[in-house]
């Protein structure tokens, strides 16, 4: 499966200025969850879509390691960027 990262929402359409952001988040990813990226990206959508009593522990564990690892990614890639507005990352696999 590959890993897509856009960035949305951004208000100033700097081609270079948005591959260098996510460049900087998917390194951030990268860096913090290695083999594990992918894995913790299911997890957290399947943590996000069903009731905590039906999920594992490790996979609480996994959606956590991710929402932290995406909040440290985000806070990278965004941080050379004007203006943000509401810009954020999306990360979809497919």
């Amino acid at each position: 499966m590959a890993l897509t990262v856009t960035l949305q929402d951004y208000p100033h359409g700097h081609v270079d200025a948005i591959v260098q952001a996510i460049h900087r988040f998917r390194r951030e990813l990268d860096r913090r969850l290695g083999d594990r990226l992918e894995d913790a990206v299911r997890a957290y959508q399947k943590v996000a879509a069903s009731p905590t009593e039906r999920v594992s522990p490790d996979m609480l564990r996994l959606a956590s390691d991710w929402s932290a690892a995406y909040e440290a990614a985000s806070a990278a890639g965004l941080e050379k960027l004007p203006e943000l507005g509401a810009a954020y990352f999306e990360v979809r696999l497919s």
